[in-house]
């Protein structure tokens, strides 16, 4: 795409249309300054395009910067006030700067255009299970999975909502059906399961998964210490062996 676009704004010249298909290449690329540059000149070119800024946006929120993100959504919004995409941007951003009521117009303003758009119901199951209103984020999550079966993300969000809820055996067939549809990288899946079994304080069981998220590749003491669901688990005498364990295996 980047090579195609890039002879064709030869050919073109200052065309607008190539010119945010090749900075949406180049964010594809991970390369988002050179992408920022394309839809800076963008907006230049054609003030009125809401996706020149969305875009913009969307590279300011990879780089850590939400605060001047959301002003960009906004521009997009104000533009084209159908914009789903910038609803969907400016409401992760509010949801992560604790803004539940915003965040929660934004993403009803996406679903009032589209009902059925799956990423804005996974993300009002996700303000909605931290508000700890588990029944309705179920009822979002679900609605996400009946319609998109692998939906990966959905499956772990609901996981998780079925975990805070208390609601372990469910938790635990989201992440048994996870583990049967996926054939690599499944150290995530494994470390889930051992979430349950500390939550049930069968740690032996928690121990052996957390193993298996280890051999796997998954970095199991980056959030251990400090998640919640293992609160039992830190708190039970096999956690204390399974810190020896590890620091004699560790290469450090």
């Amino acid at each position: 795409s980047f090579s195609l676009f890039t002879r064709t704004l030869e050919v073109a010249g200052e065309n607008s249309l190539v010119i945010n298909n090749l900075g949406s290449a180049l964010a594809s690329l991970g390369r988002t300054d050179e992408a920022m540059i394309y839809f800076a000149k963008g907006m230049r070119i054609n003030p009125t395009k809401p996706d020149f800024y969305y875009n913009y946006g969307i590279c300011l929120k990879d780089k850590g910067d939400n605060r001047n993100a959301a002003l960009y959504f906004k521009k997009a919004i104000a533009l084209n006030p159908k914009h789903l995409k910038a609803y969907l941007g400016l409401g992760t951003i509010q949801s992560l700067a604790g803004n539940s009521d915003e965040a929660i117009k934004c993403i009803k303003n996406a679903l009032s255009i589209d009902q059925n758009n799956l990423d804005a119901h996974n993300n009002y199951g996700i303000i909605l299970a931290k508000q700890g209103k588990y029944e309705a984020a179920i009822t979002h999550f679900s609605f996400v999975i009946k319609r998109d079966p692998g939906n990966i993300r959905a499956m772990l969000n609901l996981s998780k909502t079925y975990q805070d809820a208390g609601l372990y055996n469910e938790a635990m067939i989201q992440y048994e059906t996870l583990n049967k549809m996926t054939t690599k990288n499944k150290g995530y899946i494994y470390y889930g399961i051992a979430s349950v079994y500390s939550q049930q304080k069968k740690f032996k069981e928690c121990e052996n998964y957390l193993e298996a998220a280890q051999k796997d590749g998954f970095n199991v003491w980056e959030i251990l210490k400090s998640d919640i669901r293992f609160k039992n688990f830190r708190e039970s005498l096999v956690y204390e062996t399974f810190l020896q364990n590890h620091k004699k295996k560790s290469p450090h």
